[in-house]
């Protein structure tokens, strides 16, 4: 302002005031924001580098482990057990996902018009355990791809 500040007026104080807040705010704002930007990162950076450190710690557990397997198999002259986390399936020991839905689609799609109980056997016929081959009817039924022609009979929707 050209004004000195005796000169005045309430109201152009109060504006003055209000300006000079405003502008006060953006700049500890935009330095908030530089600063959490570069923790993000600082962030970003440690997560990677656990990552890959766990990764390395993972693998040279699986390496001692291994050589500590194949110890015993010649001690004993069986093979060691499996361990999870091999090939698609889970840690868990399920089923990779899609392959129990997958199957009872061929199941039903080779077969025709069959049951939940038929479908079932069918997969214990190939070796396969699937435990809840109800729920996946009913989640193939939702999806449109089988269709209930009575009670506890389904085929495939062509």
């Amino acid at each position: 302002m050209d004004k000195p500040i005796e000169t005045l007026s309430a109201k152009e104080l109060y504006e003055m005031a209000k300006r000079r807040e405003q502008e006060e705010w953006e700049r500890t704002r935009t330095d908030r924001q530089r600063e959490i930007k570069a923790l993000r990162a600082e962030r970003r950076s440690l997560l990677n580098s656990h990552r890959k450190a766990l990764r390395q710690l993972q693998q040279a557990q699986n390496a001692e482990l291994a050589s500590l397997d194949s110890r015993i198999a010649d001690l004993t002259g069986r093979a060691p057990r499996k361990r999870g986390n091999s090939g698609n399936s889970g840690s868990n020991g399920r089923s990779p996902k899609g392959q129990q839905t997958d199957t009872i689609l061929k199941i039903i799609n080779t077969v025709g018009e069959t049951t939940a109980r038929a479908v079932k056997a069918e997969a214990e016929a190939m070796g396969l355990v699937f435990s809840n081959v109800h729920q996946t009817l009913g989640y193939l039924k939702r999806q449109g791809k089988i269709e209930q022609v009575g009670r506890g009979i389904y085929r495939s929707v062509q």
